[in-house]
Order: C-alpha cells, then structure tokens, then sequence
C-alpha cells in the first residue's frame, strides 16, 4: 500500500460504512452546499431585516463574517456530522432529501465550535489548513462563529421541513441544551489548564467530557437526526447514551494521536496539547504514577509552553515510559463496547445498526 494510500482515512473503515460513505459524502456536501449557498449573507439580512437588506455593503460583510467561516466550509473536513445524522435520518425511515436543513445544522454548529476551539487553544492549523483567526482576527473569526450557531438555529424554522411544533420544540431544547453544556465542560478544561490542576478524580474529568467534547463530535448530530425521524423517547435515550459514549472514546484517542500520530498527514501541529500545557487523562495518569523526577519535569514542559520538537518528544516520552497510551486507548475500546451494545437495543433498523457499530470502531480504529 502506497504513502498516498495509507493517508486515506477510509481505510481504517470497515467494509459496510466505507461503501455507504463513499456513496454519501458527495451527496451530503452539495446539501450543505444547496442550505449555505455562497452569497447566504444576503438570504441572512434579508431574515433579519428584510427589504432594506440593500443598505448594507454585502462586500464588507462577506469580508468580515462570511469569509472567516466559510475558511471552514470550504476546507472541510470527513463530514462525519452530517453522516451519523443521515444515518439516524434513514435508520428510522426517514428521507434525508426532506431534511437538508438538518444536515446542514450539525456541520456548522461542529465548525463554529472548531472555530472557537481553535482560538482558545491558539491553534495554527485545522485540517492542514491555516485556522481561521490567524488569517482573520479573532474578533472576526469569533463573531462569525456566533452568527453561525445562530443561523443554524434559524434554519430550524425552514419551511420545506414542515416540521411539527413539539418536533421543532424537542430540537430547540436539544441544540440549546447542548450548546450550554459544552460551554460548562469547556469553562471546566481552560480552568484547569489555568490553573495547573494536576489531580483531577476520573469520574469528573469524564464528566467533563462529556460536557466539553461529546456535543460537537457526534451527540448533536445524532440526536436531531432521530428526532426529525420520529424516533421515541427510549430510542433518543439510548441515541443520547450511544453518542455519548463514542465521543469519550474519539476525545481519548484524539489526545493519543495530538501526541503521537501515527501517519504524517495528521493535519494538526503535533504535540499542541502539550504546548497549552492540556491537562488530559493521558498527562493525569502519567502525573499519578511517575516518579517525582519525571513528574517534576512533566509539569515543567506542560507550564513552559514549549514549541521545542526536542522538548516536546521528551514529555511525549515520558507519558510513553508509563503506559500512558496503552491504558488510555483501553479504556476508549472499553467505551465503544458499551455503545455498540447499547445501539443494538434500538428500533433503528438492522442495516443501519450496523453502519452505527462500524461507526463506533472507526473511532478508535482510525490513524487519522
């Protein structure tokens, strides 16, 4: 197998979702594409404040909203938010084509959080690409995340979806509920990093995972997939639980690969976790159990906001020199077992169980 081809992260699915995916993908982009057309900021104006739109410089507003989010749009990245959300969609009976707003929604929302994730974390690049900040500002690139989250709720109210009211109720609640627990995790995770936390209790940097990472991985997505689709209430439960569960696993194994990727195409900077000095399950159990010499240099390299390859591979080492790696990457497997016997419980059909199993081990199987 070829460079090229070992970069392609397809080959880490199993068979089935890699067929449905490569049926899919193009697809799934041009709905994107047809919900935020190029000139959207003019469709936007127009809804907040209708025939006086051209009083507005649509130039100058592309510039400083419009183009700071597309840098995301446009250089996207597996579309794995729209994926699991047509699969909740057509696993239940539904018709995508119905609800393209839908799809649409769970990309935007995962890239306006990326957008601001990558502030925070002053972040160069995102999938190979410079970050939107750093070409835009983060006042730009700030606010046109928020315009964003708040244009993908507006388009719950898109009149082709001919949603019911209890249905467009249950996704306001849900976005809203995950929109504010997300911020609850991520207050959680820069405090700690702030403050130099170093023993954090397991169960609560779960929890905090939970709030922080799960949402904008799969869980929203998921969920307002189902929804459209009419699924009940257990079956949302168990929708809840099963994304839930595989966003701890992604969240773990997105740590190991920032750290330790295993292919040269990973298009983030390595070890930037431990630049910010990122307190994740891999640093609290290498801080628990290592030596007070290599746990005295390990705090030192997490608080000197180190760029150094040279520095950065020493404490990348001594995260290596206790298992680190090994028992984090256990306990993401142990996570995907748990969501896949949950999913098997649902109404969803047989087909699309499936595809949500292989889902579920593409999370901890892939090398990108």
């Amino acid at each position: 197998m070829s460079q090229k081809q070992k970069a392609d992260f397809r080959d880490w699915m199993r068979p089935k979702l890699k067929e449905y995916y490569s049926a899919k993908i193009n697809y799934l982009s041009s709905k994107i594409d047809e919900v935020i057309p190029e000139n959207f900021e003019q469709d936007l104006l127009k809804m907040i404040i209708g025939s006086n739109s051209h009083l507005i410089d649509l130039a100058k507003l592309r510039e400083a909203m419009s183009k700071p989010m597309r840098q995301y749009l446009q250089v996207r990245g597996k579309l794995f938010r729209p994926l699991i959300c047509c699969i909740c969609i057509e696993g239940y009976g539904g018709n995508p084509n119905r609800f393209k707003p839908i799809l649409a929604i769970s990309e935007i929302i995962h890239s306006c959080s990326l957008m601001l994730d990558d502030i925070a974390d002053a972040s160069l690049l995102r999938r190979g690409h410079p970050s939107s900040h750093h070409i835009y500002g983060i006042p730009r690139a700030a606010n046109a995340s928020s315009v964003m989250t708040f244009y993908a709720l507006r388009l719950l109210r898109n009149d082709q979806m001919c949603l019911d009211q209890t249905i467009i109720l249950k996704l306001y609640k849900t976005l809203l509920w995950e929109h504010y627990i997300t911020s609850v995790g991520s207050a959680l995770d820069l405090g700690w990093t702030r403050e130099k936390i170093n023993s954090i209790p397991e169960d609560e940097y779960i929890q905090h995972i939970l709030f922080r990472s799960c949402s904008y991985t799969y869980r929203h997505a998921a969920r307002i997939g189902a929804i459209v689709a009419g699924a009940d209430d257990v079956d949302l439960k168990a929708i809840f639980q099963y994304s839930s569960l595989i966003g701890i696993a992604f969240q773990f194994i997105d740590d190991i690969l920032n750290l330790k990727p295993e292919l040269k195409s990973w298009g983030k900077t390595v070890g930037e976790d431990i630049t910010e000095g990122k307190r994740s399950l891999l640093v609290l159990h290498a801080i628990k159990k290592a030596s007070n010499e290599d746990r005295t240099r390990l705090l030192e390299i997490l608080d000197g906001s180190v760029t150094d390859p040279l520095i950065l591979k020493e404490g990348i080492d001594i995260l290596k020199k206790y298992g680190a790696f090994e028992i984090v990457r256990k306990k993401a497997d142990k996570y995907i077992d748990q969501a896949c016997n949950i999913i098997q419980k649902t109404k969803i059909s047989e087909e699309y169980k499936s595809l949500l199993v292989d889902f579920a081990y593409y999370v901890v199987e892939r090398k990108i």
